[in-house]
């Protein structure tokens, strides 16, 4: 699986990609615009966007309402280390980083029929 890691905090991004997505493919970007780049910019297709909330240039509710008109496909999880009530259009919300403690369980939900 490719996954988009956005996060302006490149210690969040080897957190998360050391702990709880290693095994995949990541792409790595620093805010929204920056991701907004490399996604248009990459040979390989992005199965899931991982967006952190709050970022400077473009955040991550900017960034998945830009995700579902341009690549709807694609789901777009937003994290942040606060809660948040409202995180339409993404797809699900995470803590960081509790919430990546049922990260698999995530995967499933967003992509049933996918194998193993």
């Amino acid at each position: 699986m490719v996954i988009l890691l956005v996060d302006d905090t490149p210690v969040i991004r080897k957190l998360l990609i050391e702990n709880i997505l290693g095994d995949h493919t990541i792409i790595e970007a620093e805010n929204g615009q920056d991701a907004q780049e490399k996604i248009q910019q990459s040979a390989l297709n992005v199965d899931l966007v991982i967006t952190d909330f709050s970022m400077p240039l473009m955040d991550g509710l900017e960034l998945a309402k830009w995700m579902k008109e341009i690549y709807p496909s694609i789901p777009v999880i937003l994290m942040s280390t606060m809660k948040r009530e409202e995180y339409h259009p993404a797809d699900v919300f995470l803590l960081k980083f509790e919430g990546f403690d049922d990260f698999s369980n995530v995967l499933i939900r967003l992509f049933p029929k996918t194998k193993e």
